[in-house]
């Protein structure tokens, strides 16, 4: 959940919260020191700032729209302006970066690259205001267009700004290894009668979901839930024409959660019933 603070609150966000933002606008400073990563985005041209360096308290020139920093947890900020000017932080919460970080690179460990003072990110701009104006409204979905919008902020944000941006990944050219094909085939064959999630088979793959899930498709030519449901119905076509075991049971043995599970999938895909095959026997 998205929470948002504007104009007289305290302006860090707080660590708590999955996601953070808020848009800060009157004549002010913010001190800020803690867990929380936070990325500033000025939203329209602003004044002159002062800000501490090297233990002295220096003025920076007036910034255009867009300028964009980035404040690493537990990393001291102090910045003071003399007069109105509008601006958005976003919080950036460790585990949630962890997570994505995890989804697209498949790697859960980096270091942030701030940008150098003064530099002007016209995409973090864009998606500045569209946040900005999302926390402005109350009406129904806006928390979920805040919580996409965050998303694709922190995205940008370990795109550009951190180590993973200097490997980030690449489409995949082909699909899975021959070993890796195998060890998941067989994985799949052996494990019918359990849940078998994207996730648990791109661990075998030792890949991300996302990666894996592509990759598959391009080996087997269909998803890995169509290839699971396909691998459970040979099974079960097998023993329908080679034993006389119950059909409740082949059902079970095949990994369908009951007899009309199973006969309503053999229907789709194939146009036979189990009984249909058990007769043809």
């Amino acid at each position: 959940m998205l929470r948002s603070f504007s104009d007289g609150r305290d302006p860090t966000p707080q660590p708590e919260a999955e996601t953070t933002a808020c848009r800060h606008t009157p004549s002010n400073s913010i001190p800020s020191k803690g867990p929380t990563h936070i990325a500033l985005v000025l939203l329209t041209p602003g004044p002159s700032t002062e800000q501490p360096r090297d233990g002295d308290l220096r003025t920076r020139a007036a910034a255009p729209a867009g300028t964009f920093e980035i404040i690493p947890a537990s990393g001291d900020l102090f910045t003071r302006w003399r007069v109105t000017k509008e601006q958005l932080l976003v919080g950036l919460v460790p585990d949630c970066l962890i997570r994505l970080a995890g989804a697209d690179f498949d790697e859960k460990y980096f270091e942030f690259y701030p940008p150098k003072p003064g530099t002007i990110d016209r995409y973090a701009h864009t998606l500045a205001q569209f946040i900005a104006q999302e926390l402005e409204t109350s009406a129904l979905g806006a928390e979920d267009c805040l919580d996409a919008l965050h998303t694709l902020f922190s995205m940008h944000v370990l795109r550009n700004y951190s180590s993973l941006g200097e490997r980030a990944p690449t489409p995949l050219s082909g699909g899975l290894t021959p070993s890796t094909w195998r060890k998941v085939h067989d994985f799949i064959q052996a494990h019918l009668t359990e849940p078998l999630p994207v996730e648990r088979l791109a661990s075998v793959a030792r890949l991300s979901p996302s990666h894996f899930a592509r990759a598959f498709r391009k080996t087997a030519g269909q998803s890995p839930h169509n290839y699971i449901v396909t691998s459970r119905l040979t099974l079960a076509r097998d023993q329908l024409i080679k034993t006389k075991i119950p059909l409740n049971q082949i059902a079970t043995d095949a990994g369908f959660s009951s007899h009309s599970h199973m006969t309503a999938m053999m229907r789709q895909l194939w146009g036979k019933t189990p009984v249909e095959y058990r007769r043809a026997r």
